[in-house]
């Protein structure tokens, strides 16, 4: 192998690398939340491994959905710490080195997860249908998918294959949760310095999504977003102005639901 293949390598192990780290970056601020005495959620592995219990639940406790999906699953710790309905199936989609950390402070802790739960080792950015396939999962059933901190890491061409490739997992009736950041959210000059700082650390934001509505519209999805501080993502936490998304230039975070359209 040549030495500038070899280097090449090496940076792309690395990259993969930093890009498990900003898990655990996730897993600081649930541990802080976990410390507070009006916490919103509990959280007892989150110190461990440096989501609230709503969405998720609501979607397989009122509708027939067994089949969870946590795309880019990170150091989440739903599996254990959610009552889950019984017959619950919950894949956790990562690198394979995020997981070999995660399994051993898991084991450590002496956590049991409270459903099904399967490990998936991939890279998001390449092929992993088949993995999950191999791993249980049925495309003919309703399923919930997470895409939680993930998205704005992916080359905008990769985020489209990933939600043609979910969408075709998905059968009718099915949801989706995601977060995504618009155009201004990666260029304003008032989140330059945290832009540049992810870069810095090997783990840029490089994509965003101005109308997830529409766009998820186009896959046959029918989404409802909304902004941190709106109701339904406040919980006492927001201290900011909520800006109208009518009011242009701004940096915003989206929060996205969807269910699948019937055909």
């Amino acid at each position: 192998m040549k030495h500038e293949e070899k280097e090449d390598m090496a940076n792309q192990l690395s990259r993969k690398d930093r890009l498990a780290s900003t898990a655990s970056w996730i897993a600081a601020v649930r541990a802080r939340e976990q410390e507070r005495a009006d916490r919103l959620f509990s959280d007892p592995w989150a110190a461990w491994l440096a989501g609230e219990e709503g969405w998720l639940l609501r979607v397989v406790r009122e509708h027939p959905v067994r089949q969870v999906v946590l795309v880019g699953a990170g150091m989440d710790t739903r599996a254990f710490r959610l009552a889950w309905p019984a017959q619950t199936h919950l894949f956790e989609l990562d690198l394979p080195q995020l997981f070999e950390r995660k399994e051993l402070l898991f084991s450590a802790a002496r956590a049991v997860s409270t459903c099904q739960r399967q490990i998936v080792n991939v890279d998001l950015r390449g092929r992993w249908r088949k993995a999950l396939l191999h791993a249980g999962f049925d495309p003919g059933k309703q399923s919930v998918w997470l895409m939680e901190g993930l998205l704005f890491y992916l080359p905008e061409e990769r985020v489209a294959h990933l939600f043609e490739d979910v969408t075709t997992l998905s059968a009718a009736g099915s949801w989706l949760g995601c977060e995504v950041k618009n155009a201004q959210m990666l260029t304003s000059a008032d989140t330059r310095d945290w832009i540049e700082t992810l870069k810095q650390e090997g783990a840029p934001w490089i994509s965003c999504m101005d109308h997830p509505e529409s766009f998820l519209a186009e896959y046959g999805w029918s989404a409802t977003v909304i902004q941190p501080g709106e109701d339904g993502a406040h919980f006492g936490r927001w201290p900011f102005p909520i800006i109208p998304r009518s009011v242009p230039d701004i940096p915003r975070t989206f929060f996205v639901t969807a269910s699948r359209n019937h055909s």
